[in-house]
């Protein structure tokens, strides 16, 4: 977002707070978009799971002889339901990601600081944090569980959901543990969570769960960063108010 001339032309960025405020709920509509989220898994999950019993009984009636370690329809586990979850976890984390940046760059327009947040230090996580730690008076009570939803996203969509040997733990959610004993990655305090020969598979609940944490984030972000907006106008009417 281009940075408003605040030494020439207070107004227009004050206008711009201004519909900022006034518009929020319709600029950043993230709890109707992370509860449009919630429904999608669950009404795709019941259909998936429907299309799954309606294959077993399909076989179940064409013949007695079932040997179901052979004959069991996986492909409903292993691709549909696989790439549903993966798909989600992905969609969440873009509108997570999107929210954030279109906060810094709304702190950068109007800030009287000649910083973006990809100038600081570090991932693109880390950058973001520490922007807000400039700008917002934000406490980051749950980040902890948004750094895991990162992590666990990008083991899924970079790794295809396997876990490299030797991963380094920074790399790793907090949930996942190396077992030196048996030469394995574990689930660690996480039921919705299975690790079979390094590659993690995630179930429903874990999507639905991952919802919750990105939504808090975003609503308390939300209100420090307006809060920060109200400071900004005062500011620069009160800029405005000596140059007179």
């Amino acid at each position: 977002m281009k940075k408003f001339d605040l030494d020439n032309n207070k107004e227009e960025a004050i206008n711009f707070i201004e519909q900022v405020i006034e518009y929020k709920s319709d600029i950043f509509d993230f709890n109707e978009e992370i509860e449009k989220l919630q429904f999608y898994i669950n009404e795709s999950e019941n259909i998936l799971h429907n299309k799954e019993i309606d294959e077993v009984n399909e076989i179940k009636n064409r013949t007695n002889k079932v040997d179901w370690n052979y004959d069991y329809p996986i492909h409903w586990e292993e691709i549909f339901k696989s790439n549903l979850r993966t798909g989600s976890i992905s969609t969440l984390w873009s509108s997570f990601e999107y929210y954030i940046v279109s906060f810094c760059g709304i702190i950068y327009a109007i800030s009287p600081l000649e910083l973006k947040y990809n100038n600081l230090k570090g991932g693109k996580l880390d950058q973001i944090k520490k922007y807000f730690k400039i700008f917002l008076e934000y406490n980051f009570n749950d980040w902890q569980s948004i750094k895991d939803i990162y992590l666990i996203r990008n083991l899924l969509v970079h790794n295809k959901g396997f876990i490299p040997e030797s991963t380094s733990k920074d790399l790793l959610p907090t949930y996942i543990e190396y077992n030196q004993t048996t030469d394995t990655y574990e689930s660690k305090d996480n039921n919705n969570i299975q690790i079979n020969n390094n590659f993690i598979e995630i179930n429903k609940e874990f999507c639905i769960k991952c919802c919750d944490p990105i939504k808090n984030e975003l609503t308390a972000i939300e209100k420090e960063f307006i809060a920060y907006c109200e400071s900004r106008k005062q500011q620069l009417n009160l800029g405005i108010k000596n140059s007179k």
